[in-house]
């Protein structure tokens, strides 16, 4: 039987949903949801 892998991919953030923006997600609430992937060894890339 094959690995399993998983992927979470997230395009195109629109300003709205970050600090600051509309609909913002609490600053605080995603850096820990990053800090989470990361401690589990998830590969992070950002490019603006």
């Amino acid at each position: 039987m094959a690995a399993q892998a998983n992927a979470l991919l997230l395009v195109d953030i629109q300003n709205d949903f970050c600090e600051g923006g509309s609909l913002a997600v609490e600053p605080d609430k995603s850096d820990r949801i990053l800090k989470k992937l990361a401690d589990q060894g998830a590969n992070l890339i950002q490019e603006d």
